[in-house]
Order: structure tokens, then sequence, then C-alpha cells
């Protein structure tokens, strides 16, 4: 019940059931939204030792993850009650080459501009 960010996922197919096996495919911002929400985590556990948010990715101790198609480091502002994450998404490189962001909050909210 607890973590539905860590919830699975549930995939249709019109394979037949023990003919064939549905490759699964994650979303592809999967990857990313992990990386926030370890973000949110880790941000949360920085706050509770030092009475503020951080900016600082090497205090939160994020490596540098590889993440197709998303533009590496997040943008993040901090202080002592807030904090907001972004990760840039780059969704068409070969045509006009636009940018989504993916955001993260101090109360573990995520969207999509």
């Amino acid at each position: 019940m607890h973590y539905p960010e860590q919830w699975g996922f549930v995939q249709f197919s019109t394979a037949a059931v023990g003919k064939e096996q549905a490759e699964f495919k994650a979303p592809p911002e999967q990857e990313a939204r992990r990386v926030l929400r370890r973000m949110y985590y880790q941000q949360r556990q920085y706050r509770q030792e030092h009475g503020h948010y951080t900016t600082n990715l090497d205090s939160l101790g994020i490596d540098n993850p590889v993440l197709r198609d998303f533009l590496w480091p997040p943008q993040i502002e901090a202080g002592e009650r807030f904090f907001e994450a972004t990760l840039e998404e780059v969704v068409d490189l070969h045509q006009d080459g636009k940018i989504s962001r993916w955001f993260i909050r101090q109360d573990s909210k995520i969207w999509k501009e």
C-alpha cells in the first residue's frame, strides 16, 4: 500500500497467452522519474540532518546517471522549507529539439511542462 510511486505497471497485449511473450516496455520517462524520486528522498534526509534543503548534488550523493533523452545535471532551487528540481527532456532531437521539463518538489509531486 505504501510508496505508490514504486508500484508496478500493467501492460496489455494482443499476444496469445502461453504461446507468445510480449516484451515489457516501460514508459520512456520512467528512469527520469526514478532519479527525481531519489532526489526527493535524499533531500528529505538532508533537511532532517541540516535543517534546510540543498542545491548541491554532491551533498545528496547522487551520481551522474545516463538518462536517454534527458540532460544532466538537473537544475535545483532550494531554501529552508522548499526545493524544486528540474530535468530537461529533449523530445525530438531530429526535428526542432523541443525541450520538456520534468519537476519534483518538496511534497514529492512530479509533473511535466
